[in-house]
Formats: structure tokens, sequence, C-alpha cells
């Protein structure tokens, strides 16, 4: 099991110049990213993250906050993965989860 998360990414100005070159190859390196996508306006990028049960979203967000080119990051929303499943088929999976 996993929720999405989405942030708003303001890039630092000098990491600007090189038309996101540096910015996407380190975003491809984490595997919680699963999608970024410019936008105008205070922000530069939208992301759509995955955070297993195990995790929570702090853990992604300081992924990304540790990265030399973040100059803010803002959590817009936290959503769970639609799961149908029987519910005790969920309470194995969120058990296993734990575990590790």
């Amino acid at each position: 099991m996993a929720a999405k998360a989405y942030f708003m990414v303001t890039v630092a100005d000098k990491y600007l110049k090189d038309g996101y070159k540096t910015i996407m190859a380190d975003l491809n390196a984490v595997p919680e990213v699963k999608s970024a996508e410019r936008v105008s306006g205070t922000s530069d990028l939208m992301m759509q993250v995955e955070i297993p049960l195990s995790s929570w979203t702090v853990f992604a967000a300081d992924k990304l906050l540790a990265k030399k080119w973040v100059k803010r990051l803002q959590v817009i929303s936290v959503e769970p993965l639609v799961i149908e499943k029987h519910p005790e088929e969920c309470e194995e999976a969120i058990l296993d989860a734990e575990r590790r």
C-alpha cells in the first residue's frame, strides 16, 4: 500500500540556467518521484511522489530538500492510493510493510 503526495518546488535561481538538466537527472535517481512538471508562478515544479505505507511524506520531502537546487518545497496534498482488495488482504499488506 502507498500514498500519493504532491509537492510544489521552487528551484534556486542558479540552477534554472541549464534548462533543468541537473534537476531532471537528480529526480530520475529518486524512485518515489513519479512525475515532475514545470509550472509558472511562485513555484517552478509540481511533483507527484508515491510513498510506501512504511514511510512518511516527510521522508520523501527530506530527500528532495537535500538537493542543492531546491530553494523551497511545499506539500500540497497527500492522499491514499485506492486499493480494491478485501480488508483482510489490506491488513496483511500493512503488517508486511511494517515488518520491513
